[in-house]
């Protein structure tokens, strides 16, 4: 792993692109059972992943499911896996989840990867503290781009955006997509970053009269609610608003896991329900 050696000097920055880095970690399970395979962070930053596996899927771990990361002091017995946070230096560390995943148990080759990668998941997870809504959107979009780039080459082509866009719930035809993806395409050189790709989701995905309205009834935070929801429902649509209406809508639009979990919806999940025949504001069944 890169910069190991430095492991206590690094900032939390440069150790969660360290973790980029495949490294070779063991995981300890009950009865003194372990097991050597390579672990890496996704460039998403929001899945650590693992090999070799039995598995056909990829396994991870999403980062967003992380509830503590800490430095440990392992003993394996026949039945559990007994863990204290270490008071000092330690070539191993403890992962605990916020749902029933158990507790991943990991020992490194030294304490200095150890300590990059508690850093840098700790690192990973303040830096999620306090995020605005248009940061956890960034994210989000992100989060797609990097998953659909297989070659890990930072860069879409037409192909592989195009997918991607339907994969987000873009209502797009092929001819049309063809036509903005060359006008977001700068320097002509036939594929997207990042930063192109997230230019040319906003302007597919802009709808002015939809964010009036969604700033009408969002809250400060820049999310509805569900009380927001509720009030659009009932004062907008003249339409059924009770709880479990505005819970299955939220769980069935909304697309940012992080606003999802705090019941709320996004300007993108609320264009999404609007596009809908859930949402269709043309449906005369709303004036009944």
């Amino acid at each position: 792993m890169a910069a190991t050696g430095h492991g206590g000097q690094m900032d939390g920055e440069a150790c969660v692109q360290a973790m980029m880095t495949e490294t070779i970690m063991t995981k300890l399970r009950a009865g003194k059972k372990k097991f050597k395979r390579s672990y890496r962070l996704q460039k998403d930053r929001e899945t650590i992943v693992y090999s070799p596996t039995r598995h056909s899927a990829v396994p991870e771990y999403d980062v967003s499911n992380i509830l503590e990361v800490f430095l440990s002091t392992l003993t394996s017995r026949s039945s559990r896996v007994d863990r204290e946070k270490a008071v000092g230096p330690s070539n191993s560390f403890s992962i605990s989840y916020k749902d029933h995943t158990p507790t991943l148990d990991l020992i490194c080759t030294s304490p200095e990867t150890a300590q990059i990668w508690v850093r840098g998941i700790q690192h990973l997870i303040l830096s999620r503290t306090g995020e605005t809504i248009v940061n956890k959107k960034e994210r989000w979009i992100a989060e797609y781009f990097h998953a659909a780039d297989k070659n890990q080459n930072e860069r879409l082509d037409l192909k592989e955006a195009t997918s991607l866009l339907k994969r987000m719930d873009v209502p797009i035809s092929g001819q049309h997509i063809k036509d903005r993806f060359l006008e977001a395409d700068k320097n002509g050189n036939g594929d997207l970053d990042l930063e192109e790709f997230g230019q040319l989701y906003r302007e597919l995905t802009h709808r002015q009269e939809v964010e009036d309205v969604f700033n009408r009834f969002a809250s400060p935070q820049g999310v509805m609610t569900m009380n927001d929801l509720h009030n659009f429902l009932t004062q907008e649509q003249k339409s059924q608003g009770d709880a479990e209406t505005c819970k299955r809508i939220i769980n069935t639009y909304e697309q940012i896991s992080d606003v999802k979990a705090s019941d709320s919806l996004s300007l993108q999940g609320f264009t999404l329900y609007l596009e809908s025949k859930d949402g269709d504001i043309y449906n005369h069944a709303h004036d009944q």
